[in-house]
């Protein structure tokens, strides 16, 4: 074989190895990223009393794994501790009201709440809302 055609056929190897070594790191990354923004996003009842202000990044997941429709008060505050209720906010008739952070979003300006309803001691509704 010629000796140039040698030298080209090692340089194409070496490209190769070298691209598919940047999509294996690639790759690596992503997953490692996926498994950091699962954790974070993930829900357990020591996050949320833990970390009051970075709630709104477990609710959605809270509001997924659990049904909270028929919980009761004493249920619902082992789940979620105590309520911000003396904070005065969306305080109106029987609930239960817990500060989730700054909202979502590129411009933060408002914060998020999550509110309970109670019916008969019961969980009748609850919603995100925005103040």
């Amino acid at each position: 074989m010629d000796e140039n055609i040698e030298k080209k056929i090692k340089r194409a190897k070496a490209v190769n190895y070298i691209v598919f070594g940047a999509f294996v790191a690639l790759a690596v990354l992503v997953l490692i990223f996926a498994a950091v923004y699962a954790y974070q996003h993930d829900f357990t009842t020591e996050k949320w009393i833990e970390n009051p202000s970075e709630r709104v990044e477990i609710v959605d997941d809270l509001l997924e794994e659990y049904d909270l429709m028929g919980y009761g008060r004493e249920e619902l505050e082992l789940l979620l501790g105590e309520n911000d209720n003396d904070l005065g906010y969306f305080v109106r008739g029987d609930v239960s009201v817990y500060y989730l952070g700054p909202e979502r979003g590129l411009l933060s300006i408002d914060s998020e709440w999550l509110v309970i309803e109670f019916e008969d001691g019961k969980v009748s509704g609850y919603e995100v809302k925005i103040d």
